[in-house]
């Protein structure tokens, strides 16, 4: 006996599109869960949950519990839905900006293959570009944002018309045009003129038109007037019967994409003529004008030779390619736990350097070995005064080494750091030091515990010295109290771009200890850090000096670039009563013993202790870091 395969769709109410899909993926010998965005029938737990809404809504005038119960309920009925079954051979997500982080993570660890598509434009939903690298594929139906945001991996796939067996009834009253569109300020002009227009050459048209109550003064009375307005939308299937008992299909391209929308497919499925302000649509194979017209604003009148011309039937094999069937076979079209090269996010391995001409190219070329192969480096000379920008510049002369050099005048690893990644192009980004080296699955190893871990904003390794000291760096587990007294993370941790940038890149002011301000900043909002217990990073130890902090007397001024954190993050260091500047007393009470400071730190972190000490001995203090 066959056994279904089970496919888990996870898609938006919008339209019940994913009601069609779903019983064209029963049509098709799927066993198929779908969970949508929409709320669930919503039940109270038990007693104590409805005598508590009443009592709050009637004594407390609180009327957000039951939305809070009725939210919770929606999120576990849709954790149930998917824990439906422990395994799925395929699970597509539309519109995966929609759905909370959980549910995809509980999704994804039960699918065999776990594919994304978004048929809107991604500009509109930027929210769902740090989910793009949880998939396995993650597919946009505009070309243009494959080009735009290419770093993370986007794959183009058009949209489709759907092949389960016609079943759709034919109806009385046919419309020579049937539209129907929802409210969006950039098509809603040239909708109302085009209706102006058509509506004096061709009888019946019938216009539906969607709106939001909220947005009922922006609605201009000609569409109250003159369209069927509602306030609720049509079922997607609904739809189709209208489509497939109308003449002429249109579609109207809103401003923010220009993927093209399913009334194209609708119209080459049904082998009807459309009209479209969607200009490209000329570049597809199974354009042909005697079938679909570029609606312009100076070409109306040509309408009527467009229309007298008959319809040219489409080659079948070009026509079947944009069925639901075809389409599904296309982005499922690869091996179970199978990353597609180009959906391999774009990382940026950024290589600061200051006088390493000896060094800088194993640098480089530590880089260039890298098992995970979609990387970018970046080396950016920071007016280096011996000859590192030449010897680069020779080493990458004349080759396709994946290499973009830049140098400019001497500014400190910060701003230094800050320009690479100002000219960089990865979603994930590192820094490697022009002195050290990576091993070559670093950026492979970082990356996975990124896709394992999705939640966590830093991934970092333990790492090895070499040349002038040898042996294993032994960097501590992250701990927010620890960080908050001195670095535990270090330069080189995988970030994706958009949290670097988002925590407003590094401090410009700061000659050093610019990596552990940043963590500062970054962890405040998002304590999720990943270790990986392996020696990825090779750390040098040089006989020399000529890094870029070597010019730094770090010890001699390090203390007042402590006191700068300590005050641009106050509010911080009291939350969590540390006051850092006593400990930086006793550091330089106790540089020339160094256990003696560790004793007073592990004292210091006990917070019975901090408040004793400061309630006896500096009470003025405790007032001010234990108000």
């Amino acid at each position: 006996m066959n056994v279904k395969k089970r496919f888990l769709l996870i898609a938006p109410w919008d339209y019940q599109l994913y009601m069609v899909i779903e019983k064209n993926l029963i049509s098709l010998g799927y066993d198929v869960v779908v969970i949508h965005n929409n709320s669930y029938p919503f039940t109270y737990k038990n007693v104590s949950q409805r005598t508590t809404n009443f009592f709050r809504k009637t004594f407390l005038k609180d009327r957000n519990y039951k939305n809070t119960l009725r939210h919770n309920f929606n999120q576990q009925t849709r954790l149930s839905l998917v824990k439906t079954y422990d395994h799925y051979d395929v699970t597509l997500v539309i519109r995966a900006d929609f759905f909370p982080l959980e549910l995809l993570l509980e999704a994804r660890k039960r699918s065999d293959k776990f594919i994304s598509f978004h048929y809107d434009g991604i500009s509109r939903n930027p929210e769902v570009l740090p989910k793009v690298h949880l998939f396995d594929r993650f597919y946009a139906f505009d070309k243009t944002d494959v080009v735009k945001y290419q770093k993370y991996g986007v794959q183009y796939v058009p949209n489709f018309y759907f092949d389960y067996p016609d079943d759709l009834p034919n109806i009385e009253t046919k419309n020579k045009i049937y539209y129907i569109s929802s409210f969006h300020p950039s098509r809603l002009q040239a909708i109302i003129d085009f209706h102006k227009f058509i509506t004096r050459k061709i009888s019946p048209v019938q216009f539906d038109f969607v709106y939001n109550l909220y947005d009922e003064d922006k609605v201009p009375l000609y569409v109250k007037e003159n369209f069927h307005c509602l306030h609720k939308v049509n079922p997607y299937e609904d739809q189709l019967v209208q489509i497939k008992n109308t003449e002429i299909i249109l579609d109207f391209r809103i401003d923010e994409h220009q993927g093209l929308s399913f009334r194209i497919f609708d119209g080459l499925k049904l082998q009807k003529k459309v009209i479209t302000t969607n200009a490209t649509v000329v570049d597809e194979d199974f354009y042909h004008p005697n079938n679909f017209f570029i609606l312009t604003e100076e070409n109306k009148e040509e309408l009527d030779d467009f229309l007298a011309r008959p319809y040219v039937k489409i080659d079948e094999k070009i026509r079947s390619k944009y069925s639901f069937t075809n389409w599904l076979a296309t982005i499922t079209d690869y091996t179970h736990g199978q990353f597609h090269t180009a959906t391999k996010p774009l990382i940026s391995i950024i290589i600061p350097c200051y006088n390493n001409e000896r060094v800088i190219i194993e640098a480089i070329q530590s880089a260039e070995k890298q098992s995970y192969k979609n990387v970018e480096i970046i080396v950016v000379d920071d007016g280096s005064t011996d000859q590192t920008f030449a010897i680069i510049s020779e080493y990458i002369q004349g080759t396709n080494k994946n290499v973009k050099l830049y140098t400019k005048t001497n500014s400190g690893p910060a701003a230094t750091r800050n320009y690479g990644f100002d000219r960089s192009n990865g979603q994930f980004i590192v820094f490697l030091d022009g002195d050290d080296r990576l091993h070559e699955e670093f950026v492979e190893e970082h990356f996975n515990a990124f896709i394992q871990h999705p939640n966590v904003n830093l991934v970092y390794s333990n790492a090895e010295y070499f040349e002038g000291r040898t042996g294993p760096w032994h960097i501590i587990d992250y701990n927010k109290d620890d960080l908050l007294i001195s670095n535990s993370i270090p330069i080189f941790a995988m970030i994706s771009a958009e949290t670097f940038e988002k925590a407003g890149k590094f401090d410009e002011n700061l000659p050093c200890l610019e990596d552990w301000e940043l963590w500062i900043r970054v962890l405040s909002k998002n304590k999720n850090v990943y270790k990986i217990d392996k020696s990825l990073y090779y750390y040098r130890k040089r006989i020399e000096k000529n890094s870029l902090t070597d010019n730094i007397d770090f010890h001699a001024k390090s203390i007042i670039y402590y006191h700068y954190i300590y005050e641009k993050h106050i509010d911080l260091y009291r939350e969590m009563h540390l006051d850092l500047p006593r400990l930086l007393d006793s550091y330089r009470a106790n540089r020339q013993n160094h256990h003696a400071f560790l004793r007073y730190k592990r004292k210091y972190y006990s917070v019975w202790y901090r408040k004793l000490f400061y309630k006896l001995f500096k009470p003025d203090f405790y007032k001010e870091i234990f108000p």
